[in-house]
């Protein structure tokens, strides 16, 4: 079959498509969904079933509308507390920080030590400890004084650290630790006001009701309307009226 041949069995397959679907619409037989005779009752039956259509989609628009209005207001709500609960955990316990130096298996970050040994890792708060070093025979060693008040002293193989860099991470330790002592009361400080925050935001559900409210009424509205139950009304009497005139009723 050519080019021509294949078009026109497409065009056929697709008239006869169109109107199987026609035909049920408006069952009973050809001529009742085709002859002029019948058309003003076709017309009546598709102005019904257009009349519930658009007030179905209005309705159903309005809702969806109230609907994401009101997951708009929840999805604010959650994030406000988050925030909230964000800033109070950071202000209670502010974690490491970003990385600031490395020397051997010690790590500085911005409000912890931590101490790789052993095959584990101990952290420490920067303003609970103190710190100092020193160089001998080849060999660097930090000597931390812990949290507890106990003492530990870390040796770094002189090929591996020198004089230097020992001497550097020192300053940065003892710079690192006076600015967390100095931050330590400012944190502290700000914690009732970040509770009181939180506190705030999860009792601040006045938006989210709101609109739990207005979709609430429409739907309380939309069910005391009369307007879509007439319709579906009007609609059966119209296809009742077809099944009396065709012996098919439509859907």
């Amino acid at each position: 079959m050519g080019a021509w041949g294949w078009a026109v069995l497409a065009v056929l397959v697709a008239a006869l498509a169109g109107a199987g679907w026609w035909m049920d619409r408006y069952p009973g037989g050809w001529r009742f969904a085709f002859h002029q005779q019948y058309a003003a009752d076709r017309s009546r039956l598709e102005a019904r079933r257009g009349t519930l259509r658009r007030l179905e989609r209005e309705a159903a628009r309005s809702l969806a509308a109230l609907r994401a209005d009101l997951a708009a207001e929840r999805a604010a709500h959650r994030s406000r507390i988050a925030r909230a609960e964000l800033r109070l955990q950071h202000l209670r316990d502010p974690g490491r920080g970003p990385l600031l130096a490395t020397l051997g298996p010690v790590d500085l970050y911005q409000c912890r030590l931590v101490l790789s040994a052993g095959g584990g890792t101990a952290e420490y708060p920067l303003e609970e400890i103190a710190v100092r070093s020193e160089h001998t025979e080849g060999t660097g060693h930090l000597h931390l004084v812990l949290p507890d008040g106990r003492q530990q002293v870390v040796d770094l193989p002189g090929e591996e650290t020198d004089r230097a860099a020992l001497a550097e991470f020192t300053t940065r330790t003892h710079d690192a630790i006076a600015e967390a002592k100095r931050a330590k009361p400012r944190r502290l400080a700000e914690i009732p006001e970040a509770e009181a925050e939180l506190a705030e935001a999860t009792a601040d559900t006045a938006g989210r009701e709101r609109a739990e409210e207005r979709l609430e009424q429409a739907e309380a509205d939309q069910a005391a309307d009369p307007r879509i139950p007439g319709a579906r009304r009007a609609l059966d009497a119209e296809r009742d009226r077809w099944h009396k005139l065709t012996g098919s009723r439509p859907r």
